[in-house]
């Protein structure tokens, strides 16, 4: 298990800040913290993956 899987299972996390790169690795696994408070994309995403990444993460949270 990778160092990202270890701070996503953390009971207490509510703030998340990944690389495209990463968030792709959590999506992949379907591995979205639960109880997550806010997300930031960090790093250079073209607008398509930042949008891409938004609609992903609203659906994963149950939030759209």
């Amino acid at each position: 298990m990778s160092d990202l899987y270890r701070v996503a299972d953390l009971p207490g996390l509510r703030v998340l800040e990944l690389s495209l790169v990463q968030w792709r690795e959590l999506r992949e696994r379907d591995a979205l913290p639960t109880g997550l408070a806010a997300a930031a994309l960090n790093g250079f995403a073209r607008l398509e993956e930042a949008d891409e990444w938004a609609i992903w993460l609203r659906g994963a949270a149950g939030t759209g």
